[in-house]
């Protein structure tokens, strides 16, 4: 179990999704603050950045569950209908998906496995 001494009044915890990476460094989504942070083993916050950070909708709050693989954070977007993808340094790599019915199109993304 990891001890989190995080302590910031400035930027409070309120996770909605969690996932440990293979170096067991831990992401956190939290929704009310729309950032994704990153803490290693001890702890220690490693980043964070706004969830809308390069997107259009910058308030869009992470109703999902993230996924950590191959390097990177998949972040399902409801309200967008996407998924973003991000590296550990807050990056957008790309957005797969987009809102609708059809083929490609995800109509409320909340999971990706």
């Amino acid at each position: 179990m990891m001890d989190l001494p995080y302590e910031d009044p400035e930027r409070p915890l309120h996770p909605r999704s969690m996932v440990f990476d293979d170096q067991d460094r831990l992401c956190i989504a939290d929704d009310l603050a729309h950032t994704l942070r990153i803490f290693d083993a001890a702890g220690t916050e490693l980043n964070h950045w706004s969830i809308g950070q390069d997107t259009e909708n910058e308030s869009a709050p992470v109703l999902g569950r993230i996924t950590f693989g191959q390097g990177a954070l998949y972040v399902p977007m409801p309200v967008e209908g996407a998924v973003h993808v991000f590296d550990l340094s807050g990056r957008l790599l790309r957005t797969i998906g987009h809102k609708g019915n059809n083929t490609s199109e995800f109509n409320f993304p909340v999971a990706v496995d």
